[in-house]
This record gives structure tokens, C-alpha cells and sequence, in this order.
């Protein structure tokens, strides 16, 4: 005799692999939009900090000693300093991608001569 249909372990099995499905869709859509998060954050601070290497390539011997921050908001902060030692002029630049990112932050030094 033949049976028609689906037997109720049949259903669970399935609904449990669809579950397992789902549940793996969403962590990769989170994981995603945590990077993307991520790479815009990374791209500002990039931006914020050549702006500050072109200022300074630009304005190095113009100015004295002068310092600031740039920030955005819940995300990347510049802190810049410029000062002379000697006949140089040494820009000093400290960038991190917001309070809450996970990894170092970015030093950079450098210096052009004034006469």
C-alpha cells in the first residue's frame, strides 16, 4: 500500500535545513555591510589624511608651529601637528578609522626643508 503525502519527521528535517539556510544568508548580509562600514571609514580617513599631505606639501614653510583634529562624526579623527627643528619643517599625522574600529592607528612623519 502506497502513502500520499509527507510524514511530520519529513517536515522538520526541512524546515530545519531551511532554517540553517536562512540563518547563514543573514550572518553573510551582516558580515557584508560590517565590511562595507569598514572600507567607507578606511576611504575618509585616506582622504582626510592626503588632504593633510597636500596641505602641508603645499603651506609647509609658510605658517609656524600649528596642530588640529579633524573628525567626522562616529568616524575617522586626523590629528595633525606641524613644527620646525632645525631648518625643517616635520609634519606629524595620527589617523584612526572611529572610536569603535578594531585595529591600529595610522603614524605617519615626514618632513620637507624650509631656507
Amino acid at each position: 500500500m502506497q502513502r500520499r503525502g509527507v510524514s511530520l519527521v519529513e517536515v522538520l528535517v526541512a524546515a530545519t535545513l531551511l532554517a540553517v539556510g536562512v540563518a547563514g544568508t543573514l550572518h553573510a548580509l551582516l558580515a557584508s555591510a560590517r565590511l562595507r562600514l569598514d572600507a567607507d571609514r578606511r576611504e575618509a580617513l585616506v582622504g582626510m589624511l592626503l588632504d593633510r599631505l597636500a596641505w602641508f606639501e603645499a603651506a609647509a614653510c609658510a605658517g609656524g608651529d600649528t596642530a588640529g583634529v579633524t573628525r567626522l562624526a562616529d568616524g575617522p579623527e586626523a590629528r595633525w601637528g606641524v613644527q620646525a627643528v632645525g631648518n625643517l619643517r616635520v609634519l606629524t599625522l595620527d589617523g584612526s578609522r572611529g572610536s569603535r574600529a578594531r585595529t591600529a592607528r595610522t603614524h605617519i612623519v615626514t618632513s620637507r626643508p624650509c631656507d
